[in-house]
């Protein structure tokens, strides 16, 4: 869930977005538009839909729709019109805000008043965009937006109540026992938009996640919403890492998840400052610490699906940020899997191993790696060596990974090419010059190939940079080189590439530009 929600929140708030709901005029608009807004969008959009139905109508209004038209055509309405008869709601306008328009608002408390054992809410809701810019008369948009809210007086899901907003401002009363009580808006976070709260209210929040008072759930989209909104410049960026610093003793797969993604897009900027960057590694590694040293390299019996990812986030962490020894650690094993022994490097972090073994080691460590390659017996173990490959230390290395992949099918050499380019500040000059250099050889070999493998070798070779020369340098080079199929995707990378340097910039002007605020938090 916070995958694809996350991802839907992400894309979806960039101005080169698009409706779920898309006229199609030519049949090949149907790769470029079917991308992450209509899955992932549209899996959260239904999700929210559950949360405001309840299963028990969803579950009959989808059977009715089924039974309805099981032998004939039908159109969205008519999905729309048969939830709408079971639950009295009205669905079909609540849906088409979500559908028919591109984007989502983030609901912000505007005021905040507490008497009588109520605290009244004053709500706003504007079209969110990750860029933070303007939002001019002509362009508002109005959703219907679920605000769903829990208490810590009445914590369980079961207990929480919903608010249908259909206007740019809405006044609640929420029972509450006392003023430093938490309360949570979007709860459960079934909802696809985001929420800004003040001070404190966020305070109250933050002590509740390091108590764990509040759901995972709610704890991930919590910290993904604050990241969001600082990067936007709707809150304080120190604010947003001091709420990071909260999850210290988290313990939880999904919130972990959110914190690596977290973690993953701070380091992308402030790997650009090397006065900032080696304090902030060090903070992560303290934060990581503790949860990697509980659980550790080797799996248990009782171990359940969460717990092995967990495992595999906190070791990918460790091995990044070298945390306790793990370096170590992952070259013993990587040894003794290379000797024949699988059960050295479970799967769920033979990736994060390779990686750091290739990123520390030299030649004989990557010819070791080449050779796993060709001794795998299926895909997917060759998948683990692409996707680590790029990680090689010397730019000599990386450079070979690059033209390894000449030799790869075509489903598959992109994944090095990622591993070349999210391997440092060498790796995405390594990667984008090689793209320049074979960029006629690339579009030929992907000539009759679907749209979006063109597409992943863009990203992968040209959107992991964070400057302003290197947005320069890839606009120059599409303008000199134009892919209309892939115009959108391309659109889209330099739109996130904008935003990544704005946020460094604003950064950099905050304490988080200042080492010393990393090392005290």
């Amino acid at each position: 869930m916070n995958d694809d929600q996350a991802s839907a929140l992400r894309l979806d708030s960039l101005r080169s977005s698009h409706p779920i709901q898309v006229p199609i005029g030519h049949a090949e608009e149907v790769e470029e538009v079917f991308d992450m807004i209509s899955y992932s969008k549209g899996g959260s959009v239904i999700r929210q839909l559950h949360a405001v139905l309840g299963a028990s109508d969803f579950q009959k209004g989808l059977q009715n729709y089924m039974k309805k038209h099981q032998y004939s055509n039908t159109v969205t309405s008519d999905l729309w019109g048969a939830w709408e008869e079971v639950s009295g709601k009205p669905i079909q306008s609540t849906m088409a805000s979500w559908t028919e328009q591109m984007g989502y608002p983030v609901v912000t408390v505007k005021s905040h008043n507490y008497a009588a054992g109520k605290l009244t809410l004053t709500l706003n809701q504007q079209w969110f965009l990750a860029d933070g810019s303007k939002i001019e008369p002509a362009e508002a948009k109005i959703w219907a937006v679920p605000v769903i809210v829990g208490t810590a007086d009445q914590p369980a899901e079961n207990q929480s109540t919903q608010h249908l907003m259909e206007e740019a401002e809405m006044t609640i009363e929420v029972p509450l026992s006392a003023e430093t009580q938490w309360v949570k808006l979007n709860y459960g976070q079934h909802g696809l938009y985001r929420i800004a709260y003040p001070p404190n209210m966020l305070g109250h929040l933050a002590a509740a996640v390091t108590s764990k008072s509040v759901s995972p759930a709610d704890r991930a989209g919590l910290l993904n919403d604050t990241y969001a909104l600082a990067k936007a410049g709707h809150m304080d960026m120190p604010v947003m890492a001091k709420l990071l610093a909260a999850y210290s003793n988290e313990d939880d797969y999904s919130a972990w998840d959110a914190m690596h993604m977290v973690i993953d897009q701070l380091d992308k900027v402030l790997i650009n400052d090397p006065q900032t960057y080696p304090a902030f590694c060090g903070f992560i590694a303290k934060i990581v610490t503790e949860p990697y040293k509980k659980i550790g390299w080797d799996n248990s019996p009782s171990d359940g699906h969460l717990d092995r990812m967990l495992r595999g986030t906190l070791v990918s962490l460790a091995c990044k940020y070298d945390v306790d020894g793990a370096h170590a650690e992952a070259s013993k094993r990587f040894a003794v899997f290379y000797d024949g022994d699988a059960t050295a490097l479970p799967t769920d972090f033979r990736a994060s191993a390779f990686r750091t073994v290739l990123k520390h080691g030299g030649v004989a460590e990557y010819e070791k790696c080449l050779e796993l390659f060709d001794r795998a017996e299926d895909n997917a173990q060759k998948k683990l060596v692409m996707h680590a490959l790029g990680s090689a230390g010397s730019v000599e290395l990386k450079r070979r990974t690059m033209e390894w992949t000449e030799n790869l099918k075509l489903q598959d050499f992109f994944y090095p090419m990622r591993g070349v380019a999210a391997s440092g500040l060498e790796g995405q000059e390594v990667a984008f010059s090689y793209f320049e250099e074979k960029f006629c050889e690339i579009k030929q070999k992907l000539a009759s190939a679907s749209p979006s493998l063109l597409d992943a070798v863009i990203i992968f070779c040209c959107g992991m940079a964070c400057s302003d020369a290197a947005l320069a340098r890839l606009t120059a080079f599409f303008d000199k080189n134009p892919l209309p199929q892939n115009q959108r995707k391309i659109k889209q990378m330099k739109e996130n590439m904008s935003n990544d340097i704005k946020f460094l910039k604003s950064l950099k002007a905050t304490e988080l530009g200042d080492a010393a605020f990393w090392e005290g938090l």
